[in-house]
């Protein structure tokens, strides 16, 4: 019952047909696709041989303590887009907003995120996103040659992280993915407008820190101001942390 209308991505249909039957203790009928036959066709190396071979084969486990559920998943993803370049094509499009997302999130730049960091600069800089080439341009980048993670760092991500401080961060996402080019302007002139409130609003909770410093000592300093955003208050911890060279609360 639990398999109507469901299908099972396979490596080895035949085998894990077995391996179903064996568990259930009858013959179970799930639609499923095997991912095994194309790859094998590709790499016929690869042939007879089960998930657990082809992850010991990889090299990039080699080195490197994993869960065998991280494995798997690697492997499987690892496999379909190898046989189904379409369908990584069309994810590679997306790597500039995966590339931006990561830089504004101060994601370490390590391992994937750096791959995917490095990628999704390539594909900014073919310069076939309407909204994206907007922003550029509006911060006077749009002619650099090579567009760099500091760049997005200090120019891009601050712009677009203010609507999320203050809880309006759909603003930016219809501003990302609209190819309509008045909708760009208008999503853009709101994500500016909220982007000086953040400002004011950050000044604010700056210029009276010290009446709303409810604990202070050699090591530590704690804010609390009940009217600061979320999103404002982050922002206030990493400057009191930096201006007081302590840990900070706020």
């Amino acid at each position: 019952e639990f398999s109507k209308n469901t299908y099972i991505v396979l490596f080895n249909k035949d085998e894990q047909n077995q391996l179903l039957n064996k568990f259930f203790n009858k013959k179970i009928n799930i639609e499923s696709i095997d991912i095994s036959e194309t790859f094998v066709k590709k790499f016929p190396k690869f042939a007879k041989k089960t998930l657990k071979e082809v992850m010991q084969i990889s090299k990039y486990f080699k080195y490197k303590e994993i869960d065998i559920k991280e494995k798997l998943y690697y492997i499987f993803y690892n496999i379909i887009f190898e046989v189904n370049k379409d369908i990584l094509k069309n994810c590679l499009k997306k790597l500039k907003f995966v590339a931006i997302g990561t830089i504004a999130d101060n994601m370490p730049i390590i391992n994937e995120n750096r791959i995917v960091v490095k990628e999704g600069l390539k594909e900014i800089a073919l310069r076939e996103n309407m909204s994206i080439n907007y922003l550029l341009k509006e911060v006077n980048i749009l002619t650099k040659t090579n567009i760099t993670s500091t760049d997005i760092a200090f120019k891009i991500a601050p712009i677009l992280n203010s609507t999320g401080r203050l809880e309006k961060a759909d603003i930016t996402i219809q501003f990302l993915l609209t190819e309509d080019i008045n909708k760009i302007e208008n999503k853009f002139k709101e994500i500016k407008n909220i982007n000086t409130l953040r400002k004011h609003k950050e000044e604010i909770s700056w210029n009276i820190h010290n009446e709303n410093t409810i604990f202070k000592n050699d090591k530590f300093i704690v804010c609390y101001d009940k009217y600061t955003p979320k999103g404002i208050s982050s922002r206030m911890a990493t400057r009191l942390a930096s201006y007081y060279q302590k840990v900070a609360v706020s």
